[in-house]
């Protein structure tokens, strides 16, 4: 997952579009320039279903965490009281009390109203590249592919090192009580050669793994993203267990809403995750 930006809007606000920010404190300036030039809210956030927090967890987490808190939370040796996991969460406060949100986050959902806020020009930026919805070929039947940017996550501690978070996709397998094990294996094979995975690309927008297949034709923000996957690293909410995934996207509404604490929120999440 990465942040994508409208370069066009970036324009209209005075700002470079080839060179987002990479601080959080460049961010805040580039959103009070694209607040005071242009209409457009500086992030697209649906969080009716309570997924915009996994979004915003794995695309900020990466400019929070130094790469072996990164690597621990992603081996399951999660440190909730961490300072730099409470940054990501204070993040998520800041950022709706800095107005940088569109209004209604809580009641817009991420599937598919803010991505369709973000292809219609009314904010600047979005989390989200990769998902089989909301993606780079989306994203280029509204706007022009040459104003979609990618940029890696702002630097909220200077530990950090970003990379790219992802997660996986599609996965193919044969069960052992299949009747003709050698036919299905045959279908696995043909599901995911070369030739298969480039019409997932291109019909479909996928993210493949193969990085051999030539995706110029998808714009610069998918080749950026494409080039990064050999350094790239699991996205922090994929390890997350369903129930504290769940019970992570309501406590994030509350915090958007006012009615609860990050420190209670992670006391929450903490005792969740240890419970399994």
């Amino acid at each position: 997952m990465r942040s994508t930006y409208n370069k066009a809007l970036y324009k209209d606000a005075g700002l470079d579009p080839e060179q987002p920010a990479t601080t959080w404190q460049e961010f805040l300036d580039d959103c009070e320039a694209i607040a005071e030039k242009t209409k457009a809210s500086c992030l697209s956030l649906g969080n009716k279903e309570g997924i915009g927090i996994q979004f915003f967890l794995s695309a900020l987490g990466p400019g929070a965490l130094t790469p072996q808190e990164y690597d621990d939370w992603i081996a399951g040796n999660r440190d909730w009281n961490s300072p730099h996991v409470r940054q990501i969460f204070e993040l998520w406060k800041d950022a709706e009390d800095a107005g940088l949100n569109n209004d209604g986050a809580n009641s817009t959902a991420l599937f598919n109203d803010a991505f369709a806020r973000f292809q219609s020009g009314e904010a600047a930026h979005i989390v989200g590249l990769m998902s089989d919805v909301g993606h780079w070929k989306d994203f280029s039947e509204f706007l022009d592919p040459d104003d979609i940017g990618v940029m890696r996550a702002p630097l909220v501690n200077s530990e950090a090192v970003p990379a790219l978070p992802y997660d996986g996709g599609i996965g193919y397998g044969v069960a052992e009580w299949t009747k003709k094990p050698k036919l299905a294996a045959d279908l696995v094979r043909s599901l995911t050669s070369k030739d298969a995975l480039k019409a997932f690309y291109t019909d479909a927008g996928a993210v493949v793994s193969d990085t051999t297949l030539d995706v110029s034709g998808g714009g610069q923000a998918l080749t950026t993203i494409v080039s990064e996957i050999e350094t790239g690293k699991p996205a922090l909410h994929v390890a997350l267990s369903s129930k504290t995934l769940d019970l992570m996207g309501r406590l994030s509404q509350q915090i958007l809403s006012g009615s609860t604490s990050v420190d209670d929120a992670l006391r929450k999440l903490a005792d969740s995750d240890q419970k399994g």
